[in-house]
Formats: structure tokens, C-alpha cells, sequence
């Protein structure tokens, strides 16, 4: 008895031989199906995951976007009060002593006008 005749069931001989290689290669295109079936499901989960990771990012980047807004909008909010408040102080000095604000404002203008001469 030869390897051959052990593994095909001592058939007949070449018929055998294609028959079981016809099984085999039909047995591969089976396996080679359901393998590429489940790296399609697996890759469709591994999708499912990112989108839910980018949703998860995106959520969180339009909170710290509206977070800075809002430091920023309460930032100038303040800034407008303390010029308001500057603003309102200056013309109470002016009122106050008008001939030391038009000194002031005198000799302002002249540095500036021999600044901007040069």
C-alpha cells in the first residue's frame, strides 16, 4: 500500500485524486469566504468605534469652544466696565481742575506734533 492509496481511502486512482482536490479547493473558497466575511465584520465594528470616538471628540471640542467663549465674552465685558469706569473718572478730573486737563492736553499736543514732525 502506497501514501497515496492510505489517503484518498485506496480508491481508484486519479479520479479519487481530482475528486478530493475538487472538495479541497471548494473547501478553501468556503474558508476563504467566511474569513474575509469576518474581517468585514470586524472592520465595521472597528468603524462603529472610531465614529463613536470622533463624535466623542467633536462633543468635547464644542464644549471647550463654548467654555472660551464665554471666558472671553465675561473678559470684554469687563474690559468695556473698566473703560467705562476710566472714562468716567477722566471727566470728573476735568471737572475738577479744567485748567490743569487743558495743560495737560497742551502739552501733549505739542509733543506729539514734534514727534510726528521728524
Amino acid at each position: 500500500m502506497t501514501d497515496f492509496d492510505s489517503v484518498s481511502g485506496g480508491g481508484s486512482g486519479p479520479e479519487d485524486v481530482r475528486d478530493d482536490l475538487n472538495k479541497l479547493r471548494a473547501d478553501l473558497g468556503k474558508l476563504s469566504e467566511a474569513v474575509a466575511q469576518l474581517v468585514r465584520e470586524q472592520a465595521a465594528e472597528q468603524a462603529g468605534r472610531v465614529r463613536e470616538a470622533v463624535d466623542t471628540a467633536r462633543g468635547q471640542v464644542t464644549d471647550a469652544a463654548g467654555s472660551f467663549a464665554r471666558a472671553g465674552s465675561g473678559l470684554a465685558e469687563d474690559a468695556q466696565a473698566r473703560l467705562q469706569t476710566l472714562g468716567t473718572e477722566l471727566e470728573d478730573s476735568v471737572r475738577r481742575s479744567p485748567m490743569t486737563a487743558l495743560l495737560v492736553a497742551g502739552i501733549t499736543g505739542m509733543i506729539l506734533g514734534m514727534m510726528t514732525s521728524r
